[in-house]
């Protein structure tokens, strides 16, 4: 079974691309797979570093992965050992996104989870972008 990801949450994300044997990272986008927007830019998604998923989605950490508390808006992430260290990072973390990402020792799998793909969404995604917002009156 696939775990959910909830598109709302994908700026988030942190996936791993590559281009001509360049290796970057992006942040996902609403209403779009990660293997789309990389494809976008002419490159791969090749892995990623943190997928946000709701804490009630989660019931079990995946095999190879690691479960992992990030700022919301930011790359700062702590990693936690199990579900009950969830409660001690509230004075640490004021917006917190939860999520997987996989260990020193797993490796990524894109096909664990469930991207949804709406158009709409991504449309709206775009139209918020400063160098766009004209084009949205």
């Amino acid at each position: 079974m696939k775990i959910k990801v909830n598109p709302t949450m994908m700026e988030e994300a942190i996936f791993v691309g590559q281009e001509h044997g360049e290796v970057f990272v992006y942040n996902g986008v609403p209403g779009q797979h990660p293997q789309e927007v990389a494809a976008g830019w002419g490159a791969e998604c090749i892995g990623y570093e943190f997928i946000p998923v709701a804490l009630e989605e989660m019931t079990e950490i995946p095999a190879g992965h690691e479960l992992l508390i990030k700022e919301k808006g930011t790359d700062k992430m702590y990693v936690l050992y199990g579900f009950d260290e969830v409660d001690e990072f509230k004075n640490v973390i004021k917006n917190p996104v939860y999520g997987f990402g996989a260990s020193v020792t797993g490796r990524s799998n894109l096909n664990l989870f469930e991207f949804v793909e709406d158009l709409q969404m991504y449309q709206a995604w775009v139209d918020a972008l400063p160098q766009f917002a004209h084009l949205a009156k």
